[in-house]
């Protein structure tokens, strides 16, 4: 997973929080945790999110076809919008 995936799952509460938080995350702790506390990956609407999130899809963190529109969906975020903004930037 990628730093903004793992921040959404932060925001999913799919990491508990505090030293279990620290726990699962290792290593990658400071930096989703810096991610979280910007605010990214709070909202599958965010601007910010949708552009980091597009920037990852352009870089294929995200996997292709149905797979990356599976991951995304997953995720919570809005697939439509992710990839207009990937049109947008490409």
């Amino acid at each position: 997973y990628t730093d903004v995936q793992l921040a959404c799952m932060v925001w999913q509460n799919k990491f508990g929080t505090g030293e279990t938080r620290k726990k699962s995350l290792g290593n990658r702790y400071k930096k989703v945790q810096s991610l979280v506390e910007k605010g990214v990956g709070k909202s599958k609407d965010s601007k910010i999110t949708i552009n980091a999130l597009a920037k990852e899809v352009i870089n294929r963190k995200w996997g292709d076809g149905d797979d990356r529109k599976k991951r995304l969906t997953d995720s919570g975020f809005n697939y439509n919008k992710v990839r207009l903004e990937v049109n947008r930037l490409m």
